[in-house]
Parts: C-alpha cells; structure tokens; sequence
C-alpha cells in the first residue's frame, strides 16, 4: 500500500495529552495544505486515541492509525522521518531507536530531546507551533540527499552515545561506583 513517491513520517508513541496528537494533526494539516507528498504513520494508542482519529478522518488528514506495534524497528526501517510533538519528554527511547534505523527527526526542543536530535546535524529540534514542525518535515521531505545525511549523522551519534553495548557499560560502571 505503501507508494514510491510518498515520504514516510514516522511517530511512535502514546496518544496522550503530553504527547499532543492534536499538535501532530496539526501539522499533517498544514502538510497536506502545502500538497506535500507526505502521510503519517501513527503507532501507538492511549485515551486521545480515538478521538485523534476522529480528527483526522473528519480533515482527510494524510495519517494512518496502526494501534499499538511490536515490531517497531520494521516501521523506521519502512519510514523516512520520525517525528515527536510532545510537551514533556524523559528519554525518548523510540527516537534514539529512529536514529540507529538512520531516520532524520524532527521533535520539539524539550525534556532531554536534545541528548538524540542535535538540531540541523541529524534533524531539527523546532518550537511547538504546528507550522514550524511542517517547515522542518517540508525541508527533509523535498530533499533526499538531507534525509541521508542527517539518518546517517543520527546513526553514527546513536551507535556512539546510545548504543545497548554503551548503556550497559555505562551502567555496570554506575552500578561498580554504588556497591564499593
């Protein structure tokens, strides 16, 4: 179902308040008004699920709803972009899981956003106005060689920073420090 020409964004998370899927439709709004060959592939559910697809439906946005998925890693590798919209975030391990599938990501600058995406090396961290995240997705979703630059930049910096070889590393170093 999926055709050549589109450009794939990706979000990955739950369909809650803090997470602002309405600040995603949005966006996907201010795509489709800009006839960008873009659709959204939305995994996850929570309580604004339903009503987020209400939404969309009722705009003709360019968004597919999957429910909740297991095999998150075949979604990045089958997308171009990944995209998070969210007030508040901790870690967000599904971008650091888009960076290692060499996806560009764009999200808005907040919680520790900033320790994945460094802004305009391996995606853009934009403010939370709609407009600006379409700006942001418009500029990867014309231009293929940015999309593979900046994936690849988001690979190298994740095998670096977040790999599990690393976390565990990091983490067997933390756990030596408490228990002398």
């Amino acid at each position: 179902e999926m055709s050549d020409g589109d450009i794939y964004v990706a979000y990955v998370g739950r369909m809650t308040a803090i997470k602002r899927p309405d600040r995603l439709m949005d966006t996907a709004a201010q795509i489709k008004a800009r006839n960008l060959p873009v659709k959204f592939i939305v995994a996850g559910e929570g309580d604004l699920f339903e009503a987020t697809k209400r939404d969309a439906a009722g705009r003709d946005l360019p968004v597919r709803f999957l429910g909740w998925r297991k095999d998150i890693g075949a979604l990045f590798a089958a997308s171009d972009i990944a995209i998070l919209t969210s007030d508040n975030e901790g870690i967000p391990l599904t971008l650091i899981q888009a960076a290692q599938a060499s996806l560009p990501i764009v999200a808005t600058g907040v919680g520790s956003v900033s320790d994945i995406v460094v802004h305009e090396v391996n995606g853009y961290l934009v403010d939370s106005e709609p407009a600006a995240l379409a700006d942001a997705l418009q500029k990867l979703a014309i231009d293929p060689v940015l999309r593979e630059i900046m994936g690849s930049a988001g690979r190298e910096r994740a095998s670096r920073y977040f790999s599990l070889e690393k976390m565990c590393t990091d983490h067997t170093e933390l756990y030596q420090l408490l228990h002398r």
